[in-house]
């Protein structure tokens, strides 16, 4: 089954929520666990937003049981911003500009 929606722009929770949804007839909690070598319980805190967003590498892992890209996510997608950001502080300055014009912040 191919999951048609490529990005979500809700955080990591309702995301996870909306892909076992979506996949709940194929694919169980336990078995998403096991298959992304994570702790079933760990999962499911995750799943019911107990424990914050997990890390980049858990994301892949999740991303990848489920068939989708791992910047579905968008706190991926925020990740990988910040680091081309880090490695180009030209950008980093335009974007800085952009994001206080946004904000209403006077120079």
């Amino acid at each position: 089954m191919i999951f048609e929606k490529s990005y979500s722009f809700n955080l990591f929770p309702d995301s996870l929520q909306t892909l076992f949804r979506h996949f709940s007839q194929n694919l169980s909690l336990n078995e998403i666990a096991r298959r992304a070598d994570l702790d079933p319980a760990y999962l499911c805190r995750l799943k019911q937003s107990k424990m914050k967003n997990p890390g980049i590498k858990t994301l892949r892992k999740i991303a990848k049981e489920f068939s989708v890209q791992p910047k579905y996510f968008i706190e991926y997608k925020l990740y990988l911003i910040e680091q081309k950001l880090k490695d180009n502080p030209e950008l980093m300055k335009v974007v800085s500009n952009i994001v206080d014009y946004l904000l209403g912040v006077k120079m």
